[in-house]
């Protein structure tokens, strides 16, 4: 069953931008060809959302496990990240966090977290690790301008972006729940976001 609701939601998603296409490749057979060069940007940009749809989706269903460092992959992260977008990251918390998990997958998640406090405006991003016998908790803090719609950001589809698959906090909430884990924003708008990971040891 639970191959069958990512079928449905795949083909739900990836069904609209190929409608679009669809739409124009059939107006550029009766347009003029001054407006071809339009129509042709269109279906590119709708081509390039149903790739961008594909490979969220195949990057879901394949969870690789094995041990390692939690921080080891919180400090790649903040290394690779403060090269390119030149701003602060703080990492707080033990530097000894044994974990069983998808390392790619999870970096993939705080990558995601990380991209969207920078789109945010935010200058400092602090991670604080807390740790008791059974469970992690990674908290995110970041000083951008917040979240509008806090409700909505868990709905599949929904976006703000002009580029967006609506793919990206569902998907991470995906990946967090494939590790028996939860996450949860808190977000007040023009002082910041916090997002709260929980996952077991």
């Amino acid at each position: 069953m639970e191959d069958i609701s990512y079928f449905n939601r795949f083909t739900h998603e990836l069904k609209n931008p190929l409608t679009v296409c669809n739409g124009y490749l059939d107006m550029m057979l009766k347009c003029k060809d001054e407006d071809k060069n339009t129509y042709i940007q269109i279906v590119r940009d709708e081509i390039k959302r149903s790739l961008n749809i594909i490979n969220d989706y195949n990057n879901l269903l394949n969870i690789n496990k094995d041990n390692f460092n939690l921080y080891d992959l919180l400090l790649e992260i903040k290394t690779n990240l403060e090269k390119l977008y030149k701003s602060k990251i703080i990492i707080i918390g033990n530097t000894q966090l044994n974990y069983y998990g998808d390392y790619s997958k999870l970096k993939q998640v705080f990558l995601n977290i990380i991209k969207n406090s920078y789109e945010a405006n935010s200058n400092l991003i602090v991670i604080k690790v807390d740790e008791d016998k059974s469970i992690y908790k990674i908290s995110i803090f970041d000083n951008g301008i917040g979240i509008k719609n806090i409700d909505d950001i868990y709905k599949e589809y929904y976006t703000t972006k002009s580029n967006g698959t609506g793919l990206g906090i569902p998907y991470i909430k995906e990946i967090i729940e494939l590790h028996r884990g939860t996450i949860n924003y808190y977000s007040k708008e023009n002082i910041g976001t916090r997002v709260e990971i929980i996952l077991p040891k």
